[in-house]
């Protein structure tokens, strides 16, 4: 008996197929990071870090994206350059990032978050948190991402 394929080549084609599954869950949980940030100055969505085998303990607040596109794009470049056996790592280094994670917002809201008027004048408070948790994202956001990744690729 003979193998139809040499081992080696047989390990490289693995090592493709390990690459390419890597990058999709890795997208998908970008993604879902992203889509489920609040979104107030767009600090938080635009300092969604994607690394490989580092931990990037960056945060620039004047990093702002409110849609994630830009976090989304530089998280796919970086991804760009994976390698098998890699590891990967998504964070967030936003210091109310544990806050909007789990909770922990003044209640009752003292406040709220000061909203500019048009062109610059006047202006109100808005409520944006409701028991500690932040009202777009009550159920925080990298947990629940994780839940929705790992039932989609059981």
């Amino acid at each position: 008996m003979s193998w139809t394929i040499k081992p080696t080549d047989f390990i490289k084609e693995i090592e493709s197929d390990l690459c390419d599954l890597q990058k999709k869950i890795a997208t998908d949980a970008l993604r879902g990071v992203i889509e489920a940030s609040p979104v107030d100055s767009g600090a938080f969505k635009g300092n969604h870090r994607l690394s490989i085998n580092a931990i990037d303990e960056g945060f620039d607040p004047n990093l702002k994206d409110a849609s994630g596109a830009n976090a989304l794009a530089k998280g796919l470049s970086v991804l760009s350059s994976l390698v098998p056996y890699s590891v990967i790592n998504i964070q967030n280094n936003a210091p109310y990032g544990p806050a909007l994670e789990y909770g922990g917002y003044p209640n009752p809201v003292k406040k709220g978050s000061w909203i500019k008027g048009k062109n610059g004048k006047g202006g109100y408070y808005a409520i944006k948190s409701d028991k500690g948790f932040s009202k777009q994202a009550p159920l925080g956001i990298y947990g629940v991402t994780f839940t929705l990744i790992k039932e989609k690729y059981r």
